[in-house]
């Protein structure tokens, strides 16, 4: 349509305008009229599966290798059996994630009447429908993410130190007796102090000190000869506070 103006210049073309659904009317020329086209079945339903395939591929993966880790996380915390329990939890939420990833791309071959608005919608409808897998595959991936970050944290900061291995070992009789004491440290912060100290019911026979190196590890050992008969012998070692007592016998 033209409407031809008074005065010099050319025509102006007017705009037309179409209502909304709800009765509102709107420019041709406005930009939502044509994003509204994008949202049409077609074209949503490309987007859709498109995004659907690639967080399919992605939490497969992720979810392969962080089952993997889980179970061997736990097996390896046995000696907490909290992070052990939450450790192989994440690795079973993981493995839950991959099958429902794998789930919905075990689509099996269906036959459809292209030529039928009605099977061609059901169709689409089922697709949609479909799509519930993944979110859910994507959700319960990203549980299993943050109790797996929550046992490497705990491991971290939580960490007890290794125990010192102590060899405490006597030989001969009478007043020949000979007591060995070996102490080895490792996986200990550097520098950790160490003071080791065997005892008898008549007093101390043997007493040490030391450190442990740069890398945690440390070795003490002696021998005590002549050591006069005694019922018991008791060790304490005791590392940054942490103390180990063995007893002979």
């Amino acid at each position: 349509m033209t409407i031809q103006t008074s005065g010099q210049g050319a025509p102006k073309q007017a705009t037309t305008s179409k209502p909304y659904s709800d009765g509102e009317d709107v420019r041709e020329d406005d930009p939502w009229v044509s994003l509204r086209t994008e949202l049409r079945p077609d074209k949503a339903l490309v987007r859709t599966m498109a995004t659907a395939r690639a967080v399919v591929s992605s939490v497969s993966l992720v979810a392969v290798a962080l089952t993997v880790l889980g179970l061997v996380g736990s097996a390896e915390l046995k000696q907490q059996p909290v992070l052990s329990f939450l450790a192989a939890g994440a690795g079973l939420l993981a493995l839950a994630a991959a099958l429902l990833a794998l789930w919905y791309g075990a689509r099996r071959p269906e036959r459809i009447n292209v030529e039928n608005n009605v099977d061609v919608r059901a169709w689409v409808d089922r697709q949609v429908r479909r799509v519930w897998m993944v979110t859910a595959a994507s959700r319960v991936l990203i549980l299993a993410l943050v109790i797996a970050a929550v046992v490497v944290l705990a491991t971290i900061f939580l960490r007890a130190p290794a125990s010192p291995l102590v060899t405490l070992s006597e030989q001969g009789t009478g007043v020949e007796r000979t007591v060995a004491v070996q102490v080895r440290v490792v996986g200990q912060e550097p520098a950790a102090p160490i003071d080791v100290e065997l005892t008898t019911v008549t007093g101390v026979l043997f007493r040490a000190q030391g450190v442990t190196d740069s890398s945690g590890n440390a070795s003490i050992s002696g021998t005590v000869e002549n050591v006069p008969p005694a019922t018991s012998y008791r060790l304490e070692v005791a590392v940054a506070g942490h103390t180990t007592v063995v007893t002979l016998p």
